[in-house]
């Protein structure tokens, strides 16, 4: 399945056992919400201070696909802009906090 930005996202936060603190490590290690969903299991166990409670939600993440097409969905319908971490449109000096959200609306 080929997600934009914005579902892979929120696809993200949607994962049981996943934080802020975790989510932002593994794009920080991958490079995008894109790539980690991307990524095998295998190779995010091997990023410091992922486990296997961490990544229990991400191979069923089409069951939480429907939870992101009704967000994309009121998004669109209300005019909200995300700003994805670690666009250029994000705070940069919210970038810096490890616990800071992957997406700002």
């Amino acid at each position: 399945m080929n997600l934009t930005s914005i579902q892979a996202v929120l696809l993200l936060q949607l994962l049981p056992g996943i934080g802020y603190i975790t989510t932002k490590k593994l794009v920080e290690n991958c490079g995008s919400a894109q790539a980690v969903l991307k990524e095998k299991k295998s190779n995010l166990l091997k990023i410091k201070g992922i486990g296997t409670i961490h990544l229990k939600g991400i191979d069923r993440h089409d069951f939480y696909f429907p939870a992101v097409n009704q967000e994309e969905i009121f998004m669109k319908k209300q005019d909200i802009t995300p700003f994805i971490y670690p666009s250029a449109d994000y705070s940069t000096t919210l970038g810096f906090c490890s616990n800071a959200p992957l997406v700002l609306f």
